[in-house]
């Protein structure tokens, strides 16, 4: 992904900027390589901003916020971009719904229509899904059917009636091996990448549309 100004921009200032979200980004911050990212399969012809978001304010964040705890502080359909790496695995309990599907909310209302999410979290059978205690939570690509209403529009589906209100298209999933030798040779893979999609309006399954 490339970042340059319109034909129209005769400098930065002119153009709104392509907002990119670091969440829980610990101590990387900024230092994103904003060239490995994926948009909506356009290049980025404006320029980018890297806004950081962390709950530890020791950190200095641009933004400081307990994701599934706090709203996110940002504005409605303002974000281009998220990305969240090893983050999902840490919000929320597993089993408890309150603060997983809060999270999801609030991500959803910060996104733009068509806002991609890019995350990386352990896979849910790897040794690092269990061995770091901070981790309260096991994912699979299974873990996100129930944010994507079409899965609840099915003939005969099963899947109980949450009314969660957001609404991302999962378009890819790929796992990935351990950069560390000695994992590797324990399991073939670790972890997993995934892009969701926000789909905005909302269209909720319990208003009986399709």
């Amino acid at each position: 992904m490339r970042a340059e100004l319109t034909d129209t921009a005769t400098s930065a200032e002119d153009v709104d900027p392509f907002i990119v979200v670091n969440l829980g980004c610990g101590r990387t911050g900024k230092s994103l390589d904003v060239h490995t990212f994926r948009d909506r399969g356009e290049p980025v012809t404006v320029p980018i901003k890297i806004l950081s978001l962390d709950q530890d304010a020791r950190l200095d964040p641009d933004l400081v916020c307990a994701l599934g705890k706090d709203a996110i502080p940002l504005e409605d359909n303002s974000v281009d971009l998220v990305v969240a790496r090893h983050v999902l695995e840490h919000i929320g309990k597993q089993g408890e719904t309150a603060e997983w599907f809060y999270f999801w909310e609030e991500l959803y209302r910060v996104m733009k229509p068509g806002a991609h999410l890019q995350f990386e979290s352990p896979l849910w059978c790897s040794v690092w899904s269990w061995a770091d205690p901070s981790h309260t939570r096991a994912l699979s690509e299974h873990a996100f059917v129930f944010f994507n209403q079409d899965a609840y529009r099915m003939g005969g589906s099963a899947i109980s009636p949450f009314r969660i209100k957001c609404d991302f298209l999962p378009t890819s999933f790929t796992r990935i091996q351990d950069g560390n030798p000695e994992v590797r040779a324990l399991e073939a893979v670790s972890h997993f990448r995934g892009v969701l999609v926000a789909r905005k309006p909302l269209r909720a399954w319990w208003e009986g549309r399709v």
